[in-house]
């Protein structure tokens, strides 16, 4: 199953969303009471699902009425469901309320594509850390590229 956790205090808004420093969140607010936020949960579901092309991305969500009150407050919302988008601690572009499926789903990849630009050293960074060292010369690093 898709990693779609729920978040039920502004702690774990403050750990799970503004202290990441790597991932576009993308906070989806949803009420139990709503009947728009129902229809929609699949496609928030599937939307939380891992993509080859937002790798960098993870989707968290918020429920109200109940421990997701605190953050739907402190995010002074006042519709369900919301989307925001955050890096870096930060909320990027709008709060967008509502259905609209392909609204969604075009400012997700907006935000991918911007998130993917800004870390883009961040991330060739990382990745090339994590590469091991192979010396010039070396047969054990040739044997192992020719098998990857």
């Amino acid at each position: 199953p898709p990693t779609f956790p729920t978040l039920n205090s502004l702690e774990e808004f403050n750990t799970n969303v503004l202290a990441d420093e790597e991932f576009l969140v993308v906070v989806v607010v949803t009420s139990s009471l709503c009947q728009h936020s129902a229809s929609l949960r699949t496609f928030f579901t599937a939307l939380a699902e891992p993509k080859p092309q937002a790798t960098k991305a993870r989707c968290v969500q918020v429920v109200v009425p109940g421990p997701g009150e605190e953050i739907f407050s402190q995010l002074k919302l006042h519709r369900t469901p919301s989307v925001l988008f955050y890096l870096k601690g930060t909320q990027r572009g709008p709060t967008f309320s509502g259905t609209n499926q392909a609204k969604i789903e075009g400012l997700f990849r907006n935000a991918v594509l911007d998130r993917n630009e800004e870390m883009r050293e961040y991330d060739e960074a990382k990745l090339a850390a994590a590469q091991p060292a192979v010396a010039e010369g070396d047969e054990e690093g040739e044997e192992a590229e020719e098998d990857a």
